[in-house]
């Protein structure tokens, strides 16, 4: 028996299934999970090309296993199935039996490799087994300024943003959750620690990061480019039209929009001058580097000038 899973555009297709090699198919249903909203909803939740994963028992051909962001079952030769395996963590990349014992299943995805020892059953559970094997991947890191310091926060793939404070391999604490993107440490006053998750929702500490808060949602791109001044003690980061936020953290205002003069800006890239505040350049997708030279001069409409441009 073969099964087998694919894309219709970005999400899940129907779960397909066939009894005599190949030569024809029996379709079956298209998996699903619960949403935040408690609906349901496809299981990938349209990223078929990033999680998408089929798996079906060695001992009774009729139960399968389907991987989306969740974990889905069926018991009937993939015609339905139910969402298991909930304290999974999200994205299944691949699932595998032990091929002499149907009741040993392991689940690999973006939190590291899972197993269970009674797939078998229907109240199955998963236990993760990543201990000492590290693959937590860093997007972006902060350090904090003292010497010889071991604090930093880190944003990491699907596995949140997390605070080190120790050496070699250490255990981290979680200060916001998601998808960890770009995160901050002022380097002139470190009480100042900003971190966001996917498309630029921030949490901010003005402890020195014991507590974390609310700060802002900038509506920016999946991993929006941020950067901050630390002589003025502003953060930079867009807005998914190409419009600029400027964020006086220190001076504990609210952000403020700043539209560039003549044209909308795809922003790749927002680095600040380290020697000179207020100066910030930015990147786009055309491969244009353009510097704003007095980004605090208060216009909301700012200009910024073309350095050059590798398109």
């Amino acid at each position: 028996m073969i099964y087998a899973i694919g894309a219709v555009g970005s999400a899940a297709s129907n779960v397909m299934r066939s009894n005599d090699e190949g030569k024809t198919w029996v379709i079956g249903e298209i998996p699903q999970k619960l949403n935040f909203n408690n609906e349901y909803e496809e299981f990938t939740s349209g990223q078929a090309w990033y999680d998408l994963t089929i798996c079906a028992s060695p001992n009774d051909t009729n139960i399968v296993w389907a991987g989306g962001v969740t974990m889905s079952r069926s018991t009937n030769g993939g015609i339905t199935f139910s969402q298991i395996g909930n304290n999974l963590h999200s994205d299944q990349h691949i699932t595998m039996f032990d091929p002499k014992m149907d009741s040993v299943m392991y689940a690999g995805n973006d939190g590291g490799i899972y197993r269970s020892i009674n797939a078998n059953k229907n109240n199955m559970t998963f236990e993760a087994k990543e201990d000492n094997y590290i693959t937590t991947q860093f997007y972006a890191c902060a350090m904090h300024p003292d010497s010889l310091s071991n604090y930093f926060i880190g944003g990491t793939q699907d596995n949140n943003s997390l605070k080190l404070n120790g050496v070699g391999i250490a255990s981290a604490s979680v200060v916001k959750g998601g998808d960890g993107m770009f995160c901050h440490i002022d380097q002139k006053d470190p009480k100042y620690q900003m971190a966001c998750s996917q498309n630029a929702v921030y949490s901010v500490s003005i402890n020195g990061g014991q507590t974390w808060g609310a700060g802002f949602d900038f509506k920016g791109n999946w991993a929006a480019a941020s950067d901050y001044d630390n002589i003025n003690g502003v953060m930079y980061t867009q807005s998914r039209l190409g419009d600029i936020f400027e964020w006086k953290v220190r001076a504990g205002l609210q952000p403020r929009k700043m539209t560039i003069k003549g044209a909308k800006v795809s922003i790749e890239s927002i680095l600040c001058d380290p020697n000179k505040g207020g100066r910030v350049y930015i990147g786009s997708a055309g491969g244009r580097i353009s510097v704003i030279e007095d980004a605090l001069n208060g216009d909301t409409i700012i200009n910024a000038t073309a350095l050059t441009s590798f398109a």
